[in-house]
Protein backbone atom coordinates (compact mmCIF):
# COMPACT_ATOMS: atom_id res chain seq x y z
CA UNK A 1 0.00 0.00 0.00
CA UNK A 2 1.49 3.27 -1.05
CA UNK A 3 2.31 5.92 1.39
CA UNK A 4 0.76 9.32 0.57
CA UNK A 5 1.92 13.23 0.83
CA UNK A 6 -0.16 16.13 0.43
CA UNK A 7 1.48 19.72 -1.22
CA UNK A 8 -0.06 22.92 -0.59
CA UNK A 9 -1.55 22.91 -4.04
CA UNK A 10 -4.11 20.00 -1.88
CA UNK A 11 -2.89 17.13 -4.57
CA UNK A 12 -1.66 13.74 -2.97
CA UNK A 13 1.35 12.38 -4.30
CA UNK A 14 1.72 8.87 -3.71
CA UNK A 15 5.41 7.13 -2.36
CA UNK A 16 7.42 4.11 -1.69
CA UNK A 17 8.84 2.93 1.50
CA UNK A 18 12.29 1.91 1.88
CA UNK A 19 14.98 1.61 4.53
CA UNK A 20 17.26 4.57 5.16
CA UNK A 21 20.62 3.36 3.24
CA UNK A 22 19.03 1.46 0.44
CA UNK A 23 20.63 1.50 -2.80
CA UNK A 24 18.72 3.22 -5.89
CA UNK A 25 19.03 3.18 -9.44
CA UNK A 26 19.72 7.00 -11.45
CA UNK A 27 15.84 7.57 -12.19
CA UNK A 28 13.70 10.86 -11.66
CA UNK A 29 12.04 10.74 -7.94
CA UNK A 30 10.98 13.26 -5.26
CA UNK A 31 12.08 11.93 -1.94
CA UNK A 32 12.07 11.62 1.95
CA UNK A 33 13.95 11.42 4.57
CA UNK A 34 10.84 10.83 7.18
CA UNK A 35 9.57 9.42 10.72
CA UNK A 36 7.35 6.78 11.09
CA UNK A 37 4.98 6.88 14.00
CA UNK A 38 2.33 4.63 15.11
CA UNK A 39 -1.13 7.04 15.85
CA UNK A 40 -4.06 5.39 16.64
CA UNK A 41 -2.96 1.78 15.30
CA UNK A 42 -1.87 3.28 11.62
CA UNK A 43 1.11 4.65 10.21
CA UNK A 44 1.83 8.22 10.07
CA UNK A 45 5.16 9.97 8.16
CA UNK A 46 6.40 13.12 9.65
CA UNK A 47 8.66 14.67 6.39
CA UNK A 48 12.25 15.44 7.78
CA UNK A 49 14.12 16.42 4.70
CA UNK A 50 12.27 16.67 1.03
CA UNK A 51 14.67 15.79 -2.08
CA UNK A 52 14.30 15.33 -5.82
CA UNK A 53 16.58 14.24 -7.97
CA UNK A 54 17.30 13.00 -11.76
CA UNK A 55 19.66 11.21 -10.63
CA UNK A 56 18.02 9.27 -7.50
CA UNK A 57 20.74 6.93 -6.78
CA UNK A 58 23.76 9.48 -6.89
CA UNK A 59 21.63 12.14 -5.00
CA UNK A 60 21.54 9.87 -2.10
CA UNK A 61 24.76 8.67 -2.00
CA UNK A 62 25.83 12.04 -1.45
CA UNK A 63 23.77 12.48 1.20
CA UNK A 64 26.17 10.45 3.29
CA UNK A 65 28.86 13.00 2.74
CA UNK A 66 26.89 16.79 2.55
CA UNK A 67 25.04 16.21 5.79
CA UNK A 68 21.80 15.52 4.77
CA UNK A 69 21.75 12.23 5.90
CA UNK A 70 23.12 12.89 9.32
CA UNK A 71 20.60 15.87 9.85
CA UNK A 72 17.96 13.06 8.91
CA UNK A 73 18.77 10.75 11.48
CA UNK A 74 19.59 13.27 14.22
CA UNK A 75 15.88 14.39 13.95
CA UNK A 76 14.31 10.40 13.97
CA UNK A 77 14.39 9.70 10.50
CA UNK A 78 14.04 6.00 9.99
CA UNK A 79 12.68 5.40 6.45
CA UNK A 80 13.07 6.59 3.21
CA UNK A 81 10.24 7.56 1.18
CA UNK A 82 10.33 7.87 -2.70
CA UNK A 83 7.59 9.21 -5.40
CA UNK A 84 8.57 8.24 -8.77
CA UNK A 85 7.71 10.75 -12.03
CA UNK A 86 6.19 9.24 -14.25
CA UNK A 87 6.59 12.03 -17.20
CA UNK A 88 3.37 13.68 -18.19
CA UNK A 89 2.39 16.59 -20.69
CA UNK A 90 5.78 19.00 -22.17
CA UNK A 91 7.16 19.75 -18.85
CA UNK A 92 10.70 18.06 -18.80
CA UNK A 93 11.54 16.17 -16.10
CA UNK A 94 13.46 18.53 -13.74
CA UNK A 95 10.47 20.83 -14.06
CA UNK A 96 8.15 18.11 -12.72
CA UNK A 97 10.41 17.33 -10.08
CA UNK A 98 11.36 20.72 -8.95
CA UNK A 99 7.28 21.56 -8.61
CA UNK A 100 6.31 18.76 -6.91
CA UNK A 101 9.24 19.21 -4.62
CA UNK A 102 8.27 23.05 -4.14
CA UNK A 103 4.38 21.99 -3.52
CA UNK A 104 5.24 19.50 -0.36
CA UNK A 105 7.70 22.11 0.96
CA UNK A 106 5.06 24.48 1.10
CA UNK A 107 3.08 22.34 2.39
CA UNK A 108 5.82 20.65 5.39
CA UNK A 109 8.06 22.49 7.21
CA UNK A 110 11.12 19.86 7.23
CA UNK A 111 14.18 20.24 10.00
CA UNK A 112 16.61 19.70 7.39
CA UNK A 113 15.84 21.58 4.29
CA UNK A 114 17.86 24.67 5.73
CA UNK A 115 17.35 26.48 2.36
CA UNK A 116 13.65 26.85 2.22
CA UNK A 117 12.64 26.89 6.18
Amino acid sequence: MPITANGASRKTYAFEKHSIGVAFEDINAVYMYAREESKGGSSVYAPIYIGKSTELGKRVANHAHDGVLNCAKQNGANCFLVHHLKLAGIMTAELQLEAIEKDLLAEHKTPCNTQHN
